[in-house]
C-alpha cells in the first residue's frame, strides 16, 4: 500500500514488476522469444488501445517473461482473446481500473 487507498505491485510470479493500478493493466506471461512484444502491440494498435506505460520483466533470457502494459482505454475482450491466442503466450490477466 502506498497510502490513500493506492497500491503498488512490486513482484508477481517471482518476477520483479512495477505497476500501480491507476491505469487499465494487461499482464501477459509468455516465453521470451523475439517478436512477441511486437505482435502484442500490433493487436493493441488494431484494437484502438493506446499504451500509457509498458514494462517487460524477465528473470532470465529465453525463460518466462511478463509484459505489463498499462492502457488509457479499457481493453476489449476480443483484443485480450487475440493476445491470449498468440503462440508462446501462456496467460493474460487484465485489471480494469475503477473510475473515480
Amino acid at each position: 500500500s502506498t497510502g490513500g487507498g493506492r497500491i503498488r505491485v512490486d513482484r508477481l510470479g517471482g518476477i520483479d514488476v512495477n505497476f500501480t493500478g491507476i491505469f487499465n493493466t494487461l499482464i501477459i506471461r509468455s516465453v521470451d522469444v523475439p517478436g512477441k512484444l511486437a505482435e502484442v502491440t500490433w493487436i493493441l494498435e488494431h484494437g484502438n488501445v493506446n499504451i500509457a506505460n509498458m514494462n517487460l520483466c524477465r528473470a532470465k533470457r529465453g525463460g518466462s517473461v511478463l509484459m505489463v502494459i498499462e492502457t488509457d482505454e479499457r481493453v476489449p475482450l476480443r483484443v485480450r482473446t487475440l493476445i491470449g491466442e498468440l503462440e508462446d503466450v501462456t496467460r493474460v490477466t487484465y485489471y480494469e481500473k475503477e473510475d473515480a
